[in-house]
């Protein structure tokens, strides 16, 4: 019956910071059964969360909007002018996938979560030309979600790093001895990067890079525009945490044969390894160049506002048990 439900009104103040909490938790109320929701809006901020209030309506959570005047010309303020209105509110990402399956799908996935907000935060992805054909269909079932995501795309130079042209994508390599000079390719895209960053005309403390562990020159090109910079890694938490306690702890000098066990330091259980399990991705003590590219990794890392890495959600002791064998 109409009379047992629970009726929530909801009034935001006229700022993001207090508007999207709010507004989150009408979407959390309007989804359970037995409520109804109600926001009271002033007409640009109403038209500002359309996007928003349209998909949670998708969901089967329906909120009702009441528009309410904002009387700014009464209080000697500019008409339209309200704070949720102001541009210089809004966080601009620019994210830079690399051009591998595992590495640009989670990547595109935060861009569409960070693009949800559409209130508050624009979204640019940077692809070249092939990568961007693949993902259009992705990009337009978002914009249709109110999710809206705009493309800049980068000119690939295969053929100058050495690649037969087009191969834009490292599952189109036809053998992987070449993901060195991919690799090398994928970083020659600096400069077009870097010019694309100085054209954005936005606040550069509104700003935010979100680059992919692969390009080591996302760290000298953010500091350089004096942007922030969000460090993103396609490995898991745990695989990155071993990692960094292999590398850090020089724990494979002391490893007298790629056969012999070793336990990781630092991990809250006993976590162990051989070397030749653990060769293909960390640097051995007398490979000096990779342990050189391995420093320089740590060190974007370490020199990023934010980490991002795939948290650890399929594995059980029994996976674990199976890597060691």
């Amino acid at each position: 019956m109409g009379d047992d439900k629970l009726h929530f009104v909801l009034l935001p103040f006229m700022a993001q910071g207090h508007a999207i909490p709010m507004i989150d938790i009408a979407k959390l109320l309007a989804s359970r059964s037995g409520t109804t929701v109600t926001l009271l809006l002033t007409p640009l901020n109403h038209i500002r969360v359309k996007p928003i209030l349209s998909r949670s309506s998708q969901l089967g959570a329906h909120i009702h909007v009441e528009e309410l005047h904002f009387p700014a010309e009464e209080a000697g303020l500019p008409a339209g002018c309200n704070l949720g209105a102001m541009d210089d509110e809004k966080l601009h990402f620019v994210v830079l996938p690399f051009m591998a399956q595992g590495h640009a799908i989670p990547m595109i996935d935060i861009a569409k979560l960070l693009a949800a907000r559409s209130c508050c935060i624009t979204v640019m992805l940077l692809l070249t030309p092939l990568n961007h054909i693949r993902v259009k269909p992705i990009l337009s079932r978002s914009s249709q979600l109110g999710a809206h995501i705009h493309v800049e795309e980068l000119h690939f130079p295969a053929e100058e790093a050495g690649l037969p042209a087009g191969y834009e994508n490292i599952d189109l390599l036809p053998s992987t001895s070449l993901i060195d000079k991919f690799w090398f390719a994928a970083n020659m895209t600096q400069p077009q990067v870097e010019t694309l960053l100085k054209k954005m005309m936005f606040p550069k403390q509104s700003c935010c890079l979100v680059a992919d562990v692969a390009f080591i020159f996302a760290t000298e090109v953010s500091q350089k525009l004096g942007i922030p910079r969000i460090f993103f890694n396609g490995m898991n938490c745990f695989a990155s945490l071993c990692i960094h306690h292999i590398f850090t702890s020089n724990i494979l000098d002391t490893v007298s044969n790629e056969f012999e066990y070793f336990d990781v330091p630092g991990m809250p259980g006993k976590i162990s390894f051989t070397g030749s399990q653990v060769k293909g991705i960390m640097a051995t003590p007398n490979d000096k160049e990779s342990r050189e590219a391995m420093e320089k990794l740590m060190r974007n890392e370490n020199s990023a506002h934010m980490v991002i890495s795939i948290p650890l959600r399929i594995w059980s002791m029994y996976t674990l048990d199976i890597m060691r064998t």
